[in-house]
């Protein structure tokens, strides 16, 4: 889906085959992903749960489940492959999570982690973080 660092490991899970992530979503990421991934962003519930569009009343039942649903580890996957992508672009998590929390011009201002709220937004995302990768000034 994304190049980059491995999604899953920023998520605390093992890395593994396409097979393996198929898997984890189809079953549902466990809770514990979300936590990984809070502590990564250094953000709130409430912050990741706007990115992922998961209201706080459903991650309470969630919690009490102990899994996300397929659709909501979908969209938690698709933020961790987002840092995923910036830290392999920074190589450093300070300057990742920096970059990703800072309003950028190529993306009309926005911050690009709240425009990676839907696979086009992420996939702008990414792309403008290749192009870094490449010497691309954008």
């Amino acid at each position: 889906m994304f190049p980059g660092p491995e999604p899953l490991a920023l998520l605390g899970l093992p890395p593994g085959s396409a097979d393996d992530r198929v898997r984890y979503l189809r079953e549902g990421l466990p809770v514990s992903a979300w936590d990984a991934l809070k502590r990564l962003l250094r953000c709130s519930d409430r912050e990741l749960g706007i990115l992922t569009q998961i209201p706080p009343s459903t991650l309470a039942r969630r919690r009490r489940a102990g899994r996300l649903n397929r659709l909501e580890g979908e969209r938690l996957y698709r933020v961790a492959a987002v840092v995923a992508q910036a830290l392999s672009t920074f190589g450093d998590p300070e300057a990742a999570v920096g970059w990703l929390r800072q309003p950028n011009l190529a993306l009309g201002g926005r911050v690009p982690l709240e425009y990676a709220d839907t696979p086009a937004g992420a996939r702008a995302v990414v792309n403008l973080l290749g192009g870094l990768e490449h010497g691309v000034v954008q």
